[in-house]
């Protein structure tokens, strides 16, 4: 069967695997990519945007192409741009199946499906489900008995029960990342990001995978990881077949199980040996451990930290590890000679300008080469938008827009939830704490004025200032890779443009 994927602004690890998996049964998979130019989270232009919108274009290639089915994998942040995309699709070409998949139908499918232009919905993971849709769809069957998909038949919603989770991940075809190929530049492949994993052990309450492990509870084991000699297989062939020079473990955690470790990391550095980034836990977190990431190649390892209130942390955000905890991990860093960063989210239910101040002490004290700050964001039907709407953060109304993927879903833009924005009043200056001296800092926490003075900064900074600690961190090609993005896009315009004027 010809099957198109939909995809925007950035590669889809998601599609990438489905991709590979189609191919692997001998169907035909095409891209229809979006980049997303002046609607993108760093930069927005309405105007620019739409002038540099490929969407004409891209309806008329959908046409060329004349697909059996197309498939969108969206996460929140995508989900009402795919709507969108989908609705003119249907428009312009009625008789073509849609299906939508990934973390937002998965959370909220009962919403999703109701979506005039939406056929299908795919819930969890679907690699297995969506070979047996194009089958079915190949033999012109009209029911679809499919474990995990979710249909219409006239009026009604047909509620397939879901499967038992793939267990054995080195069953799966390598990445297909041939598919992105031509639609985004070089850097996505010489620095290209990899999972050995799949599902988190952990169950923050602000994150999908804690809802996602309650949607798939009794169908298997949701941390399932490949086996270490799969996995070096993988990554020499990602390093032979798309030059490989850096890898980006994206596991939700990818140093936590030590015996894993022991066996993937002498044959990593033998067979690949490529610098990587990678996150880590300060509760898994030992000596042994991390001495094996710094032979291993490891030059940045990720931690997220969150609020610097034990209290905080443990009961809103239902992470249980202990400050003592986070500054072992830090020592045993700077011990070994691993530079890491950590992950401090603002604007969290009942947070104080004391617990700001415990930051301030906690990250001095530790000295972490970066640490990043985020607003929080609400997902769908994540345990933390009840305890936002208990502590009068959100409204019922925001709840529903969360879940049709209508608030804010990045994080720049406007953001009305909070009287207090305790990210714009201490972004700067958390972020700016690894480019001061030690004692300035302590000095600065001890003083509410100073701190008020930072809080008066332009906001614009917090990110001036990530890119130059991304720089000094050995994340340089990052920002780089922003810029060059946008002038690799740019430059893909123009050239379609004038070979359209060619063509009249």
């Amino acid at each position: 069967m010809n099957v198109i994927f939909v995809s925007a602004e950035d590669e889809s690890p998601a599609i990438c695997y489905l991709s590979a998996y189609l191919k692997k049964y001998g169907h035909k998979v095409s891209l229809i990519f979006e980049p997303k130019q002046f609607a993108r989270a760093y930069m927005r232009n309405d105007s620019l945007a739409r002038f540099f919108s490929r969407e004409k274009d891209n309806l008329r290639k959908i046409g060329k192409l004349n697909p059996e089915l197309i498939c969108f994998s969206c996460t929140t942040a995508h989900y009402q741009w795919a709507l969108s995309f989908a609705n003119k699709i249907k428009k312009y070409y009625p008789h073509i199946p849609i299906i939508f998949g990934g973390t937002h139908p998965t959370l909220v499918p009962e919403l999703v499906i109701k979506e005039k232009c939406i056929d299908f919905v795919c819930i969890g993971e679907g690699e297995q489900p969506l070979v047996e849709l194009v089958e079915a769809l190949e033999k012109k069957d009209k029911l679809f008995p499919i474990k995990n998909i979710w249909y219409k038949k006239g009026s009604k919603v047909i509620k397939n029960s879901l499967r038992k989770l793939n267990e054995d991940l080195d069953s799966l075809p390598f990445v297909d990342k041939d598919l992105f190929r031509g639609y985004l530049p070089s850097h996505y492949f010489t620095h290209s990001y990899f999972f050995t994993s799949r599902g988190c052990p952990f169950s923050c309450n602000y994150c999908g995978n804690e809802r996602m492990k309650y949607i798939f509870k009794g169908l298997g084991r949701w941390v399932r990881r490949l086996s270490p000699e799969r996995a070096v297989k993988e990554l020499v062939y990602l390093k032979n077949n798309y030059g490989a020079e850096y890898i980006l473990f994206e596991d939700d955690i990818f140093a936590t199980d030590l015996v894993w470790l022991k066996r993937f990391i002498p044959l990593y550095r033998k067979k690949v040996g490529l610098p990587f980034t990678c996150f880590g836990h300060t509760q898994s977190t030992t000596e042994e451990m991390i001495s094996l990431l710094k032979k291993g190649g490891c030059n940045l390892l990720w931690f997220g930290i969150q609020s610097a209130d034990e209290k905080i942390r443990s009961k809103y955000f239902d992470r249980h590890e202990t400050n003592e905890n986070i500054k072992k991990a830090a020592a045993l860093c700077h011990k070994i000679g691993i530079k890491f960063m950590v992950d401090h989210i603002l604007n969290i239910p009942y947070d104080t300008p004391e617990a700001i101040k415990e930051a301030v002490s906690l990250y001095n004290s530790i000295r972490p080469e970066m640490i990043n700050c985020y607003r929080l964001l609400y997902f769908p039907k994540a345990k933390i938008n009840g305890i936002a709407l208990k502590a009068g953060l959100i409204t019922k109304k925001d709840i529903s827009l969360i879940n049709e993927g209508k608030s804010i879903v990045y994080q720049t833009g406007e953001y009305t939830y909070h009287k207090q924005d305790f990210y714009q009043k201490y972004a700067f200056l958390l972020t700016a704490i690894p480019l001061l001296p030690p004692w300035l800092v302590a000095k600065i926490g001890k003083s509410d004025k100073a701190i008020d003075l930072f809080g008066k900064v332009p906001i614009f900074l917090v990110p001036m200032t990530k890119i130059l600690l991304n720089f000094k961190v050995g994340h340089g090609f990052l920002p780089v890779a922003i810029v060059r993005m946008e002038v690799f896009f740019t430059k893909q315009f123009i050239k379609e443009k004038l070979a359209n004027m060619t063509r009249r």
